[in-house]
């Protein structure tokens, strides 16, 4: 019975992908002199809302693509590697300096429906960075992708080559909208060889302020079998664009934990300035700020992020 949770959700899979290969998301060619699907036309207004969603949508990813934010990672779309030096200082801390390559790279088979994922820290001995434990690597199956739903799978390592530890995810990811702004639900629920299950839900409130002002509220519990409680991410963003170039972020980061009672474990403070150095593969970025963390009594630490990105598209 201890697996009855992991057949269950490979059987959900398996019929997610019978159902979309029998019933394509949209077919408007013909074959054979036939047409194989009609839709009636869209109204006027049909039209300028989904204008207007593919906009809000588009918007969404540019930010995360431009930023480099994880959320870029998870997405389905597009082949991406990105290569950073990444610099981190706290107040009466020792700094930390450390190279990050991640990507996703299509793969062309079944139809361009699987995709590599990887995550290393490279080091001279190792050129990827996935011997460290840090490091990971997967398959991600495409099970359905458009513009307001993805639903993957996907198998792969952690833990690095020395000590692997294998996992599997699905994810799904759903998007509505509302006039101006955009709510996104993406729960994730996977296992691991070494610490059991584990899942989070992520909920995203998006809102386009003007033409060069953008707001994002996040939401994100993440529970894993092997940890006592649960923790809660909270952040709150705000972007600004000076221009296609140069942006800035300013966000409000939360973290709580349930166990073993009730407690902020870190606030943080912080202004992302990123300018793009160079024909949109060259990204600087600086982010100084403060935290507050339970680990210190809450006494206010300066911080100072610094990043030095290198984006490659195949």
């Amino acid at each position: 019975m201890r697996y009855a949770p992991l057949l269950l959700l490979l059987g959900w899979l398996f019929s997610q992908t019978a159902l979309a290969g029998d019933k394509p998301d949209r077919i408007d060619e013909f074959a054979d002199g036939r047409p194989q699907q009609c839709k009636p036309p869209m109204t006027d207004m049909e039209r300028r809302h989904a204008l207007v969603t593919e906009a809000l949508q588009r918007s969404s990813r540019w930010l995360d693509s431009f930023f480099g934010d994880d959320r870029d990672i998870e997405s389905l779309a597009n082949s991406v590697v990105r290569l950073s030096l990444d610099g981190n200082y706290v107040e009466a801390e020792a700094g930390e300096t450390k190279l990050r390559l991640r990507g996703k790279l299509n793969l062309p088979r079944i139809q361009k429906r699987l995709q590599l994922v990887f995550e290393g820290e490279p080091e001279n001995d190792d050129i990827t960075g996935l011997d460290k434990s840090d490091g990971s690597a997967s398959l991600r199956y495409k099970l359905s992708e458009t513009l307001l739903r993805e639903t993957s799978f996907s198998l792969g390592f952690r833990g690095g080559l020395s000590d692997p530890r294998l996992f599997i995810q699905a994810r799904l990811s759903r998007s509505l909208k509302h006039k101006n702004s955009l709510a996104r639900v993406t729960p994730a629920i996977g296992h691991d060889s070494g610490e059991g299950w584990e899942s989070n839900i992520r909920l995203d409130l998006e809102q386009r302020l003007s033409r060069l002002d953008f707001f994002r509220f996040t939401e994100r519990p993440i529970w894993k079998e092997k940890t006592a409680g649960m923790e809660l991410q909270q952040t709150f963003s705000y972007f600004h664009r000076f221009s296609r170039r140069n942006f800035m972020a300013v966000d409000w980061l939360t973290s709580v934990l349930t166990e073993p009672s009730v407690v902020v474990d870190i606030t943080r403070l912080r202004i992302r300035y990123r300018r793009n150095i160079w024909k949109n593969k060259l990204f600087l970025e600086v982010a100084p700020g403060v935290r507050f963390a339970d680990s210190n009594e809450y006494v206010m630490q300066w911080e100072l992020g610094i990043r030095l990105e290198m984006v490659f598209e195949p």
